[in-house]
Order: structure tokens, then sequence, then C-alpha cells
């Protein structure tokens, strides 16, 4: 998405970019620009996408890595990110 959909995502949530978690299986339009955003990040290994990038150096870039949306909220518990 361009980064007018962050932003407009960001308004509509009325918090702070920092406490929101944008889930994504893509590095290139998922990610990279949620992070852009001041968005926290998870990426999802999910379908194709989720496997090809898991291992691109830009990956680290995420606060999560998931193989399912079930993992995400244990990933969450008991962590700040």
């Amino acid at each position: 998405p361009a980064r007018a959909f962050f932003d407009n995502m960001i308004s509509s949530a009325g918090q702070p970019p920092s406490s929101i978690l944008y889930i994504g299986d893509r590095l290139d339009t998922d990610i990279l620009p949620a992070h852009d955003a001041g968005l926290r990040t998870c990426l999802i290994k999910r379908g194709p996408w989720g496997y090809i990038f898991e291992h691109s150096p830009e990956a680290v870039i995420a606060d999560l890595q998931v193989a399912s949306l079930g993992e995400v909220l244990a990933s969450l518990r008991g962590q700040a990110i």
C-alpha cells in the first residue's frame, strides 16, 4: 500500500503508530512501508511470499515473525514490542 494507506489507518485508529501492529507476508509491500510509517510489524510466513522473504536480510526489521495468525498473541504475551 501507498504511504497514504498507512497514514489513514493510523489516523483512523486514533493511536500512536508505535502501538499498532501491522501483520503482513511481504517485506516490500507490507513490512518495510509499515515500519517506515512508524508501526510495529509482524512478518507472517503464510503463502509463498512469507516463505520467500523469511530468510531475506531485511526480515530482521520485523518486530515479530510467526508461522500463523494463531502465534501472534502467544508471541506478544509477556513482551513489549
